[in-house]
Protein backbone atom coordinates (compact mmCIF):
# COMPACT_ATOMS: atom_id res chain seq x y z
CA UNK A 1 0.00 0.00 0.00
CA UNK A 2 1.32 3.44 -0.96
CA UNK A 3 2.20 5.67 1.99
CA UNK A 4 0.12 8.76 2.82
CA UNK A 5 3.43 10.65 2.79
CA UNK A 6 2.91 11.19 -0.94
CA UNK A 7 -0.31 13.15 -0.43
CA UNK A 8 -0.39 14.78 3.01
CA UNK A 9 1.90 17.69 4.02
CA UNK A 10 2.12 16.74 7.69
CA UNK A 11 4.21 19.76 8.68
CA UNK A 12 1.38 22.24 7.97
CA UNK A 13 -1.49 20.50 9.80
CA UNK A 14 -2.29 22.58 12.90
CA UNK A 15 -4.43 20.00 14.69
CA UNK A 16 -1.85 17.30 14.01
CA UNK A 17 0.84 19.52 15.49
CA UNK A 18 -1.24 20.10 18.65
CA UNK A 19 -1.72 16.34 18.99
CA UNK A 20 2.02 15.71 18.59
CA UNK A 21 2.94 18.28 21.22
CA UNK A 22 0.35 16.95 23.67
CA UNK A 23 1.87 13.48 23.40
CA UNK A 24 5.35 14.91 23.98
CA UNK A 25 4.06 16.85 27.00
CA UNK A 26 2.63 13.61 28.41
CA UNK A 27 6.05 11.97 28.22
CA UNK A 28 7.68 15.03 29.81
CA UNK A 29 5.22 14.84 32.72
CA UNK A 30 6.28 11.23 33.29
CA UNK A 31 9.77 12.48 34.14
CA UNK A 32 8.36 14.08 37.27
CA UNK A 33 7.83 10.56 38.65
CA UNK A 34 11.52 9.77 38.16
CA UNK A 35 11.12 7.87 34.88
CA UNK A 36 14.21 8.25 32.66
CA UNK A 37 12.46 8.91 29.35
CA UNK A 38 15.53 10.55 27.79
CA UNK A 39 17.24 7.17 27.57
CA UNK A 40 14.33 5.43 25.83
CA UNK A 41 14.55 4.66 22.09
CA UNK A 42 11.78 6.17 19.95
CA UNK A 43 10.17 3.66 17.56
CA UNK A 44 7.72 5.04 15.02
CA UNK A 45 6.94 5.99 11.44
CA UNK A 46 9.05 9.00 10.53
CA UNK A 47 8.06 9.13 6.86
CA UNK A 48 10.33 11.41 4.85
CA UNK A 49 10.04 14.47 7.12
CA UNK A 50 10.70 12.83 10.52
CA UNK A 51 8.69 15.47 12.37
CA UNK A 52 7.87 13.19 15.33
CA UNK A 53 11.54 12.28 15.58
CA UNK A 54 12.69 15.91 15.44
CA UNK A 55 10.21 16.81 18.19
CA UNK A 56 11.31 13.85 20.32
CA UNK A 57 14.92 14.98 19.92
CA UNK A 58 14.15 18.64 20.63
CA UNK A 59 11.66 18.22 23.47
CA UNK A 60 12.62 14.90 25.06
CA UNK A 61 16.34 14.77 24.25
CA UNK A 62 15.94 11.39 22.54
CA UNK A 63 18.94 10.29 20.48
CA UNK A 64 18.11 6.71 19.50
CA UNK A 65 15.43 6.03 16.87
CA UNK A 66 13.93 3.34 14.67
CA UNK A 67 11.69 4.41 11.79
CA UNK A 68 9.43 1.88 10.10
CA UNK A 69 8.49 2.29 6.44
CA UNK A 70 6.48 -0.30 4.48
CA UNK A 71 6.37 1.63 1.16
CA UNK A 72 9.50 0.59 -0.76
CA UNK A 73 9.15 3.57 -3.12
CA UNK A 74 10.03 5.79 -0.13
CA UNK A 75 13.08 3.95 1.17
CA UNK A 76 15.62 6.07 -0.74
CA UNK A 77 13.88 9.28 0.36
CA UNK A 78 13.83 8.10 3.98
CA UNK A 79 17.57 7.43 3.84
CA UNK A 80 18.23 10.82 2.25
CA UNK A 81 16.10 12.80 4.71
CA UNK A 82 17.21 11.17 7.96
CA UNK A 83 18.13 14.16 10.17
CA UNK A 84 20.32 12.03 12.46
CA UNK A 85 22.68 9.13 11.85
CA UNK A 86 21.17 7.51 14.93
CA UNK A 87 17.90 6.85 13.05
CA UNK A 88 17.72 3.25 11.90
CA UNK A 89 15.43 2.57 8.91
CA UNK A 90 13.44 -0.65 9.16
CA UNK A 91 12.08 -1.61 5.76
CA UNK A 92 8.71 -3.12 6.53
CA UNK A 93 5.42 -2.68 8.37
CA UNK A 94 4.77 -2.50 12.09
CA UNK A 95 3.58 -6.09 12.03
CA UNK A 96 6.74 -7.21 10.20
CA UNK A 97 8.86 -5.37 12.77
CA UNK A 98 7.07 -6.95 15.72
CA UNK A 99 7.24 -10.41 14.14
CA UNK A 100 10.92 -10.19 13.26
CA UNK A 101 12.34 -8.12 16.12
CA UNK A 102 11.09 -8.12 19.66
CA UNK A 103 11.27 -4.81 21.48
CA UNK A 104 14.11 -5.68 23.86
CA UNK A 105 14.16 -2.53 26.01
CA UNK A 106 11.75 0.01 27.44
CA UNK A 107 10.81 2.31 24.55
CA UNK A 108 8.55 5.07 23.33
CA UNK A 109 6.53 3.35 20.60
CA UNK A 110 4.21 5.37 18.35
CA UNK A 111 2.61 3.57 15.43
CA UNK A 112 0.65 5.18 12.59
CA UNK A 113 -1.90 2.75 11.17
CA UNK A 114 -4.56 2.84 8.48
CA UNK A 115 -8.27 2.92 9.47
CA UNK A 116 -8.62 2.32 13.20
CA UNK A 117 -11.97 0.53 12.91
CA UNK A 118 -10.47 -2.48 11.15
CA UNK A 119 -9.34 -5.98 12.00
CA UNK A 120 -5.83 -5.14 10.73
CA UNK A 121 -5.57 -2.23 13.18
CA UNK A 122 -6.85 -4.43 15.99
CA UNK A 123 -4.22 -7.08 15.23
CA UNK A 124 -1.43 -4.48 15.03
CA UNK A 125 -2.42 -2.76 18.28
CA UNK A 126 -2.82 -6.03 20.16
CA UNK A 127 0.49 -7.28 18.80
CA UNK A 128 2.23 -4.09 19.92
CA UNK A 129 0.64 -4.28 23.37
CA UNK A 130 1.84 -7.85 23.84
CA UNK A 131 5.34 -6.98 22.59
CA UNK A 132 6.48 -3.80 24.39
CA UNK A 133 8.73 -4.23 27.38
CA UNK A 134 7.54 -3.09 30.81
CA UNK A 135 8.44 0.55 31.34
CA UNK A 136 7.30 1.55 27.83
CA UNK A 137 4.92 4.06 26.30
CA UNK A 138 2.68 2.87 23.48
CA UNK A 139 0.69 5.27 21.28
CA UNK A 140 -1.27 4.49 18.12
CA UNK A 141 -2.69 6.90 15.55
CA UNK A 142 -5.03 6.11 12.66
CA UNK A 143 -7.72 7.53 10.43
CA UNK A 144 -11.01 7.58 12.32
CA UNK A 145 -13.43 7.79 9.38
CA UNK A 146 -16.09 5.13 8.92
CA UNK A 147 -14.99 2.16 6.77
CA UNK A 148 -17.02 1.71 3.62
CA UNK A 149 -18.55 -1.63 4.60
CA UNK A 150 -20.20 -0.05 7.67
CA UNK A 151 -21.49 2.90 5.64
CA UNK A 152 -23.58 0.45 3.60
CA UNK A 153 -25.89 0.00 6.59
CA UNK A 154 -28.38 2.87 6.46
CA UNK A 155 -30.19 2.02 9.70
CA UNK A 156 -28.18 2.86 12.80
CA UNK A 157 -29.26 -0.26 14.67
CA UNK A 158 -28.00 -2.43 11.80
CA UNK A 159 -24.70 -0.54 11.62
CA UNK A 160 -24.24 -0.79 15.38
CA UNK A 161 -24.92 -4.53 15.24
CA UNK A 162 -22.36 -4.91 12.43
CA UNK A 163 -19.68 -3.03 14.39
CA UNK A 164 -20.36 -5.06 17.52
CA UNK A 165 -20.29 -8.32 15.56
CA UNK A 166 -16.97 -7.49 13.87
CA UNK A 167 -15.23 -6.47 17.08
CA UNK A 168 -16.99 -8.74 19.58
CA UNK A 169 -16.70 -8.49 22.55
CA UNK A 170 -14.69 -5.23 22.50
CA UNK A 171 -17.54 -3.00 21.27
CA UNK A 172 -20.13 -4.23 23.74
CA UNK A 173 -20.77 -0.89 25.48
CA UNK A 174 -20.50 1.29 22.38
CA UNK A 175 -23.15 4.08 22.44
CA UNK A 176 -25.66 3.90 19.59
CA UNK A 177 -25.19 7.52 18.52
CA UNK A 178 -21.47 7.06 17.90
CA UNK A 179 -22.02 4.95 14.77
CA UNK A 180 -23.57 7.91 12.92
CA UNK A 181 -21.29 8.93 10.09
CA UNK A 182 -20.39 12.34 11.54
CA UNK A 183 -19.82 10.80 14.98
CA UNK A 184 -17.93 7.69 13.94
CA UNK A 185 -14.58 9.12 15.05
CA UNK A 186 -15.80 8.46 18.59
CA UNK A 187 -16.33 4.79 17.69
CA UNK A 188 -12.79 4.64 16.30
CA UNK A 189 -11.35 6.09 19.52
CA UNK A 190 -13.48 3.74 21.62
CA UNK A 191 -12.23 0.73 19.65
CA UNK A 192 -8.61 1.89 19.71
CA UNK A 193 -8.59 2.05 23.51
CA UNK A 194 -10.41 -1.28 23.67
CA UNK A 195 -7.70 -2.83 21.47
CA UNK A 196 -5.00 -1.50 23.78
CA UNK A 197 -6.70 -2.70 26.94
CA UNK A 198 -7.32 -6.11 25.41
CA UNK A 199 -3.69 -6.43 24.30
CA UNK A 200 -2.37 -5.62 27.75
CA UNK A 201 -5.03 -7.57 29.65
CA UNK A 202 -3.24 -10.91 29.37
CA UNK A 203 0.04 -9.61 30.77
CA UNK A 204 1.09 -10.12 34.37
CA UNK A 205 4.41 -8.26 34.13
CA UNK A 206 2.97 -4.74 34.36
CA UNK A 207 -0.02 -2.42 34.55
CA UNK A 208 -1.43 -0.34 31.69
CA UNK A 209 -2.45 3.25 32.48
CA UNK A 210 -4.24 5.14 29.67
CA UNK A 211 -2.88 8.66 29.21
CA UNK A 212 -4.12 9.92 25.83
CA UNK A 213 -7.45 9.65 24.01
CA UNK A 214 -7.56 12.36 21.33
CA UNK A 215 -9.57 13.00 18.18
CA UNK A 216 -8.53 15.73 15.77
CA UNK A 217 -9.19 16.89 12.23
CA UNK A 218 -7.34 18.94 9.66
CA UNK A 219 -9.23 17.22 6.82
CA UNK A 220 -10.30 13.70 7.82
CA UNK A 221 -10.88 12.68 11.42
CA UNK A 222 -7.92 11.04 13.15
CA UNK A 223 -7.53 9.49 16.60
CA UNK A 224 -4.53 8.95 18.84
CA UNK A 225 -4.71 6.79 21.94
CA UNK A 226 -2.04 5.44 24.22
CA UNK A 227 -0.52 5.13 27.63
CA UNK A 228 2.21 3.67 29.80
CA UNK A 229 2.80 0.00 30.63
CA UNK A 230 4.98 -0.93 33.57
CA UNK A 231 5.18 -1.25 37.33
CA UNK A 232 1.73 -0.39 38.70
CA UNK A 233 2.90 2.29 41.14
CA UNK A 234 4.80 4.10 38.39
CA UNK A 235 1.98 3.71 35.85
CA UNK A 236 -0.56 5.13 38.28
CA UNK A 237 1.78 7.96 39.30
CA UNK A 238 2.25 8.98 35.66
CA UNK A 239 -1.50 8.92 35.05
CA UNK A 240 -2.01 11.07 38.16
CA UNK A 241 0.50 13.62 36.85
CA UNK A 242 -1.28 13.81 33.49
CA UNK A 243 -4.71 14.13 35.11
CA UNK A 244 -3.46 16.94 37.35
CA UNK A 245 -1.93 18.88 34.46
CA UNK A 246 -4.20 17.98 31.52
CA UNK A 247 -7.34 16.25 32.85
CA UNK A 248 -9.05 16.55 29.47
CA UNK A 249 -6.44 14.45 27.65
CA UNK A 250 -7.70 11.00 28.64
CA UNK A 251 -11.22 11.74 27.40
CA UNK A 252 -14.33 10.80 29.35
CA UNK A 253 -15.04 7.63 31.31
CA UNK A 254 -17.34 6.27 28.58
CA UNK A 255 -14.50 6.36 26.02
CA UNK A 256 -15.45 9.63 24.35
CA UNK A 257 -12.17 11.20 23.14
CA UNK A 258 -10.96 14.73 23.74
CA UNK A 259 -11.72 16.42 20.40
CA UNK A 260 -9.30 19.15 19.39
CA UNK A 261 -10.97 22.23 17.93
CA UNK A 262 -9.83 23.55 14.55
CA UNK A 263 -8.01 26.76 15.38
CA UNK A 264 -8.48 28.47 12.03
CA UNK A 265 -7.66 32.07 12.85
CA UNK A 266 -5.46 34.86 11.56
CA UNK A 267 -2.36 35.98 13.44
CA UNK A 268 -4.16 39.16 14.56
CA UNK A 269 -7.02 37.04 15.92
CA UNK A 270 -4.46 34.81 17.60
CA UNK A 271 -3.10 37.82 19.45
CA UNK A 272 -6.62 38.69 20.58
CA UNK A 273 -7.06 35.14 21.94
CA UNK A 274 -3.71 35.40 23.75
CA UNK A 275 -4.82 38.59 25.48
CA UNK A 276 -8.27 37.23 26.30
CA UNK A 277 -7.17 33.99 27.96
CA UNK A 278 -4.42 35.71 29.96
CA UNK A 279 -6.57 38.62 31.19
CA UNK A 280 -7.91 39.00 34.71
CA UNK A 281 -11.47 37.59 35.06
CA UNK A 282 -12.99 41.08 35.37
CA UNK A 283 -11.43 42.25 32.09
CA UNK A 284 -13.69 40.79 29.43
CA UNK A 285 -13.25 43.17 26.50
CA UNK A 286 -11.02 40.84 24.48
CA UNK A 287 -13.29 37.86 25.16
CA UNK A 288 -16.35 39.86 24.13
CA UNK A 289 -14.58 40.87 20.93
CA UNK A 290 -13.84 37.21 20.21
CA UNK A 291 -17.55 36.43 20.58
CA UNK A 292 -18.45 39.31 18.26
CA UNK A 293 -16.20 37.76 15.59
CA UNK A 294 -18.27 34.58 15.66
CA UNK A 295 -15.95 32.20 17.52
CA UNK A 296 -17.69 29.58 19.65
CA UNK A 297 -17.16 29.45 23.42
CA UNK A 298 -15.68 25.96 23.00
CA UNK A 299 -12.88 27.39 20.81
CA UNK A 300 -12.10 30.00 23.48
CA UNK A 301 -12.16 27.43 26.30
CA UNK A 302 -9.90 25.02 24.46
CA UNK A 303 -7.53 27.75 23.36
CA UNK A 304 -6.96 28.53 27.04
CA UNK A 305 -6.07 24.86 27.65
CA UNK A 306 -3.93 24.38 24.55
CA UNK A 307 -2.45 27.83 23.95
CA UNK A 308 1.19 26.75 24.25
CA UNK A 309 0.71 23.71 22.01
CA UNK A 310 -0.83 25.50 19.00
CA UNK A 311 1.81 26.19 16.32
CA UNK A 312 2.36 29.44 14.47
CA UNK A 313 3.25 29.43 10.77
CA UNK A 314 5.38 31.91 8.88
CA UNK A 315 6.30 32.22 5.25
CA UNK A 316 9.93 32.42 4.32
CA UNK A 317 11.51 33.75 1.11
CA UNK A 318 14.29 31.15 1.24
Amino acid sequence: MKSSVWGIPYEIRPSKQVERRLVMETILLARETGLRTRAMPFVGMGGVRFIDFLLAHKILGTDKFVTLEHDETLWNRCELNRPFESIELYKGSARDFLDERRLDESSIVWFDLEKMASKDAKDDVVSAATSVKPGSFLFVTATAEMPRHFDEFRKLEQRLAAVKAEFHPLAGQLPDAWVQKNEFFRTSAYLAMAFLRFGFSGRSDGHFSPLVNIAYRDSNWMVTVGGFFGEKAIAMAIQKKVLESMPFLIGSTDGNPFSIEQFNMTDIERGLFDRAVSALPRKKSAKNQIKSLGFRDSVYDQYRQLMRFIPRYVETAL
